[in-house]
């Protein structure tokens, strides 16, 4: 369910980072993201 979620998220669709830690840091916000909108909801 949660790799549904960040599915959804157009940055983690594709590889477009060259560093890991960008990518980390993409699911990191996209993460966020859905938890602060459950919370506000």
């Amino acid at each position: 369910r949660t790799f549904g979620w960040l599915d959804r998220q157009r940055r983690l669709s594709k590889d477009y980072e060259q560093l890991p830690e960008v990518s980390e840091a993409v699911v990191y916000a996209a993460m966020v993201r859905l938890m602060l909108k459950r919370l506000t909801s």
